[in-house]
């Protein structure tokens, strides 16, 4: 079958909270087609992988709790087998990209809980929310584009699996990337393997850019986008987040109460866009980046007359607000 097709990836100036209610309004589509959007960050905000759902619940605080060693539960990565369970110890959640049990026939399936912000926010720290994609914590802000691609379930896109259909979204972001001067890679399955052997300290699984997942991309071994999906009957909803700063990431492991060490970490870990540009130079990086990976995902999802998720017809992408990056963000990186 052929996928009727949306729009274009219009930019977005949107907060953490629009995007996730674009998200949810996508998937609830009852007849999905392509769409795509970009999304430029107005302030910073905690987004919550669902395998951590539980921080969140009623009761619970909004930063996990202990665990032993001062380090979370990790959540499971796409393409990686969870570790065998431990006497004692609960199964870890459902890996990212299991279906749901299929529905029964007459029972409408369950709606989707509402991301709304759970811990706002107050006294300067971010509020957190809750995406349906998993994977780990991610720290959005002016510092991070956002990329959220819809997929008709039997869309040829999305066949072959969870992380087959990461690559070809992968594989455009690096070559956006590489066609802006920077050596990005989508990292191969196999390449993955090696590099895990090889790393030089352990993954922060609690957090989105701290691991490596088939088809991420990478800076030399560093991590400058990360990859996550929603799998449903009838659709597929691809997200991506990609560094255009270095985020300050002591805003991350302060809301959820992680070790100071752990934002040094995940400094090192990652790259990012404006590594090596002048500053008055960043803006314009990463407007012709946007302006890239738009164009790349119009080439290859097709434009049309609306998107399947009600907000009507978009064929072009929207201007990159300057906005969008704030290159003072970098000196708080590593605090």
């Amino acid at each position: 079958m052929t996928a009727r097709q949306g729009p274009a990836a219009p930019t977005r100036t949107a907060s953490a909270e629009d995007e996730q209610r674009w998200n949810r309004a996508a998937l609830a589509t009852p007849e999905p087609r392509r769409a795509a959007r970009l999304w430029a960050y107005r302030e910073a905000a905690v987004v919550l992988g669902r395998s951590q759902r539980g921080w969140l619940e009623p009761g619970a605080s909004a930063a996990p709790p202990p665990a032993r060693e001062g380090v979370l539960p990790a959540p499971a990565r796409e393409g990686v087998p969870p570790a065998p369970a431990r006497e004692g110890v609960p199964p870890a959640p459902a890996r990212e990209g299991v279906p749901p049990a299929p529905a029964r026939e007459g029972v409408p399936p369950a709606p989707a809980r509402e991301g709304v912000i759970a811990a706002p926010a107050r006294d300067g720290a971010p509020p957190v929310l809750l995406r349906d994609s998993g994977g780990g914590a991610v720290l959005v802000g002016p510092w991070l584009l956002g990329v959220s691609v819809l997929l008709p379930a039997a869309d040829a896109l999305a066949a072959g699996g969870t992380v087959a259909s990461y690559r070809w979204l992968g594989e455009l972001l690096a070559e956006a990337l590489r066609a802006g001067g920077v050596e990005a890679l989508a990292v191969s399955p196999q390449r993955l393997r090696e590099f895990d052997a090889a790393r030089a300290e352990p993954a922060l699984d609690w957090a989105c850019f701290g691991a490596l997942s088939p088809w991420e991309v990478l800076v030399g071994r560093r991590k400058i986008a990360g990859l996550a999906q929603v799998r449903q009957r009838r659709s597929v909803l691809l997200v991506a987040g990609l560094l255009l700063a270095p985020p300050p990431w002591s805003l991350l492991t302060e809301r959820l109460g992680r070790p100071p060490d752990d934002a040094l970490r995940l400094a090192r870990q990652t790259a990012n866009l404006a590594e090596g540009v002048a500053a008055a130079a960043a803006g314009r990086a990463a407007a012709a980046l946007g302006a890239r990976i738009a164009a790349a995902l119009t080439a290859r999802l097709g434009t049309g007359a609306g998107n399947g998720a009600g907000n009507g017809p978009e064929a072009t992408p929207e201007p990159w607000p300057d906005a969008g990056l704030n290159p003072s963000v970098a000196s708080a990186s590593g605090r």
